[in-house]
């Protein structure tokens, strides 16, 4: 099966809201998902060999949905992990940009490879948006490290 006939299978799986764009070796598929800032998600399908990756062109840390994932958070790192491993999503720093994948060797299996990989950036974008800390409480906190640190500085001279 060729590429344009899994991405026209793809299109008539899920509805004509699903459009799509090339860009270079890669397939943007844009589809109806919005993130809750009101993005729409896309992903990448790109063949290499016999396998076909399905990635977020590095558009989650990158920047294009609008929020940067906050990674040393650690209740977002727990959602995080928690989509992961659910979608089986993949991720190789390239540039220094981290991107976001799942393979597929059978053709069979980019329809729905698509739709859960559209549901995990949807779902991370989303998440990135929740403040987890409190603000007053972080910079209270940070307040006192700093006076500890100035403290502790002025005893060792």
């Amino acid at each position: 099966m060729k590429i344009d006939e899994i991405l026209n299978d793809i299109k008539s799986s899920f509805g004509g809201l699903w459009n799509l764009k090339q860009r270079g070796n890669s397939t943007e598929i844009i589809t109806p998902y919005a993130t809750t800032n009101n993005k729409f998600v896309s992903v990448f399908i790109t063949k290499q060999g016999n396998d076909y990756f399905i990635t977020d062109g590095g558009w989650i840390n990158g920047g294009m949905y609008d929020v940067i994932p906050n990674n040393s958070e650690t209740n977002y790192l727990k959602v995080f992990f928690h989509f992961q491993n659910a979608f089986d999503v993949l991720e190789i720093d390239s540039e220094g940009i981290t991107y976001y994948y799942v393979k597929a060797t059978n053709t069979i299996d980019i329809p729905s490879k698509v739709l859960a990989f559209s549901t995990f950036i949807q779902s991370i974008v989303s998440v990135s948006e929740i403040i987890f800390d409190d603000i007053k409480e972080t910079e209270k906190r940070q307040r006192f490290f700093s006076k500890a640190n100035d403290y502790l500085k002025s005893l060792m001279i």
